[in-house]
């Protein structure tokens, strides 16, 4: 079963999309600041996607050690 989406679901849709992409374009340039660069930058933990528990294997020295929810997102 195929669902068509009506103009009426669609356009709002759209319309979030890109008043939020709007809303956020300033942040997309702004370096990482305090924890990022251990946390984000230097976590061998998600640099890869497979296999999927691998999230769940996070260095001591970072500040989401035993927080893997945190590390998944």
């Amino acid at each position: 079963m195929v669902m068509k989406l009506k103009r009426q679901t669609i356009l709002p849709v759209i319309v979030l999309f890109v008043l939020l992409t709007i809303l956020y374009s300033n942040t997309f340039a702004v370096p990482f600041l305090f924890d990022d660069t251990i946390n984000i930058l230097e976590n061998l933990s998600i640099r890869q996607l497979w296999p999927p528990w691998g999230f769940l294997m996070i260095p001591d020295d970072t500040g989401i050690a035993n927080r893997p929810i945190i590390n998944f997102t």
